[in-house]
């Protein structure tokens, strides 16, 4: 079984690195990769939502090498999770056998800040009050220059995100929230956007719930996708 993991807005692939010590040894970890970070960092920032979902749904697809698969998404990822379950399946008549989306509502309750065009003080401050932005990189400026226009674009991507309504992917979907974050307030919507079977979760914690409960989220995963 293959899993891959698509970060949250600001961050890389790294975000997943410390979860293959929690996984079960029959899944395969594949952290995504965005443009403009990591081992991506010369590769221009998506142009556009649609951008992003199709050129993760093309890698996903290559790699997924034709066996059983999972997606994982948290925030922006978990939009992109779901915008790519539907890509591939469209495109590739291909679809993951779980989608988990962690701390984003659906696109028919998603609302997004508008804030990417706010002045770097006012853009770092609303970014800060989400709990995304570890103290040791808000101490360095030189990490902070860094880092804003990733977080601006990814921010961007998201204010221009739109989707057809209550658009049903055929894979069940499994959800993650974090009891004080406004932004999966209406987490439990989802199960509207799919077909087969739906099952939430929530943690204690807000917008970042998963930095402290990742080992928790991964037994669960690891539950539904045990290789028997």
């Amino acid at each position: 079984m293959n899993l891959f993991c698509i970060p949250y807005a600001g961050s890389s692939s790294s975000i997943y690195a410390n979860w293959k010590k929690n996984l079960s040894p029959s899944i395969n970890l594949y952290p995504i990769e965005l443009a403009g970070r990591g081992k991506k960092i010369h590769e221009e920032y998506y142009e556009d939502f649609q951008e992003a979902v199709s050129k993760i749904s093309d890698e996903i697809f290559v790699k997924s090498s034709n066996e059983p698969y999972a997606i994982f998404g948290h925030s922006m990822g978990g939009l992109l999770t779901y915008e790519v379950a539907k890509h591939i399946f469209k495109n590739y008549k291909s679809k993951p056998v779980f989608v988990f989306i962690s701390g984003i509502n659906p696109p028919k309750f998603y609302q997004a800040q508008k804030i990417s065009a706010l002045s770097d003080q006012e853009f770092l401050s609303y970014i800060n009050g989400l709990g995304g932005i570890p103290k040791k990189i808000m101490s360095h400026p030189e990490l902070i220059n860094f880092f804003l226009p990733i977080l601006k674009s990814d921010f961007l991507l998201l204010e221009n995100y739109s989707q057809e309504s209550n658009s049903r992917i055929n894979c069940r979907i499994i959800t993650f929230a974090g009891m004080d974050d406004n932004l999966s307030s209406h987490i439990e919507e989802w199960k509207s956007y799919t077909d087969k079977d739906f099952k939430s979760y929530e943690f204690k914690g807000g917008h970042f719930f998963i930095n402290q409960h990742h080992p928790q989220i991964i037994n669960i995963i690891n539950k539904f996708l045990k290789v028997d």
